[in-house]
């Protein structure tokens, strides 16, 4: 039972496994592009906001609730194909009751 759980697991994580990537890297790298924009005209002799202030007026607050909610789509929209019956389905048991349904 172990090895079929094992094997349902992985196929579940590697099936996530791009687009975690990409929201993890969208969330490292377009917050430091869009406050490296916000942050262009000012120089060295200008009074500074706080960073609190220029975080939230780049949009990287904005950014974050899409990427968050962008998460929750992907993964409801997953469990709910899952649900429906338009994935495959993975079983561990068999009609019996005994372990080895097919993972294959």
């Amino acid at each position: 039972m172990m090895k079929g759980f094992y094997r349902l697991v992985n196929r579940e994580f590697a099936k996530w496994l791009w687009f975690i990537a990409a929201v993890c890297a969208a969330a490292i790298v377009v917050p430091l592009v869009l406050l490296h924009k916000e942050l262009r005209p000012y120089n060295e002799y200008w009074v500074n906001e706080r960073y609190e202030d220029v975080y939230a007026s780049s949009g990287s607050i904005l950014l974050f609730l899409v990427l968050l909610v962008l998460v929750c789509a992907f993964f409801s929209t997953d469990d709910l194909c899952g649900l429906l019956g338009q994935q495959e389905h993975l079983y561990l048991f068999d009609a019996s009751g005994r372990s080895g349904g097919s993972l294959s």
